[in-house]
């Protein structure tokens, strides 16, 4: 796999959760049995619309993908900033640095996402294997049907608390369970869980503008049982921390076993409401993504993916 790829691997994976980003904090429940679930669905609804109108938020939090062959961890802090509603709205700095086994070093990729417009940029480590003469940013596709769909993009969902909620709530989720009580990052919060069946969530999205890249995404991954999903609101209804857990495999070819694969996505936000700094698109050596693909297939053939 081609590092270049391993953002968008990220934000997928993110998308798969339906937003979320990324840290586990190991917070541990004090209380195990349900309450009544209608109460649980009800906080869940009420926080939703209660954080959609929250305007920034600072994350931080990580990605592991565990395989037969080892794990790759990711690890992400940026800000998100919404100047009005839509997808087209939504800024946002995000690092991600990434671990690889066996690897040197980390790999430090730097996004940013302006009026819902998505720029990565190349590793300086990449910029070598491009014939593209002064490239140092990548731009994704937005296709969206309309401004008030999200953003093709799965990052867009990433730096969106909303989408946690959105998820519990959605059709593919069963029934919400009241967990107990935490306290995360000074907060005092409860614990929320669900179980997420990703094959019928996937269906409605394909309804949706994020069919396209969404699809693209997920071409290789078969969902081996529901996800377990779990989020932690404070006592305003804001989203402190978030976990995921989905079992999955790839299918391969011929004779060989499938796959298989565990993602952990994990996220803490803080900082609701506050004031960061303006966020612009790159105005210099941008290319699109299909343009950088493209050169780099016929460069490197056998390194492309």
């Amino acid at each position: 796999m081609r590092t270049t790829t391993v953002g968008p691997l990220g934000g997928m994976l993110v998308l798969a959760a339906s937003g979320m980003l990324l840290a586990a904090c190991g917070s541990s429940s004090t209380a195990s049995t349900p309450t009544n679930p209608n109460k649980a669905r009800a906080a869940v609804l009420t926080a939703y619309h209660y954080v959609r109108h929250e305007k920034s938020v600072s994350f931080t939090g990580t990605i592991s993908v565990t395989t037969n062959g080892g794990s790759i961890s990711t690890s992400i802090n940026g800000y998100a900033v919404a100047a009005g509603s839509g997808a087209k709205s939504i800024n946002a700095m995000l690092t991600e640095t990434i671990s690889i086994p066996g690897a040197a070093r980390n790999l430090t990729i730097h996004q940013r996402i302006a009026n819902g417009e998505i720029f990565e940029q190349i590793p300086a480590s990449e910029r070598g294997l491009t014939t593209l003469s002064g490239a140092t940013w990548v731009q994704y596709p937005y296709t969206p049907k309309s401004t008030s769909e999200a953003a093709s993009s799965t990052q867009t969902y990433a730096v969106n608390p909303t989408a946690t909620l959105q998820l519990l709530l959605g059709k593919g989720a069963s029934q919400i369970k009241t967990l107990g009580k935490d306290a995360i990052d000074g907060h005092t919060t409860t614990e929320y869980e669900a179980q997420i069946n990703f094959v019928k969530e996937l269906a409605q999205l394909k309804q949706s503008s994020n069919s396209s890249m969404l699809s693209k995404s997920l071409a290789g991954l078969n969902f081996d049982g529901p996800a377990q999903a779990k989020v932690w609101l404070d006592n305003s209804g804001r989203v402190r921390q978030l976990s995921l857990t989905i079992f999955a495999s790839i299918t391969k070819t011929g004779s060989t076993p499938n796959l298989p694969l565990t993602i952990t996505v994990s996220a803490d936000y803080t900082h609701y409401g506050a004031h960061f700094p303006t966020i612009t698109a790159p105005t210099s050596g941008v290319i699109p993504l299909s343009t950088f693909q493209a050169d780099l297939a016929a460069a490197h053939p056998t390194t492309a993916s």
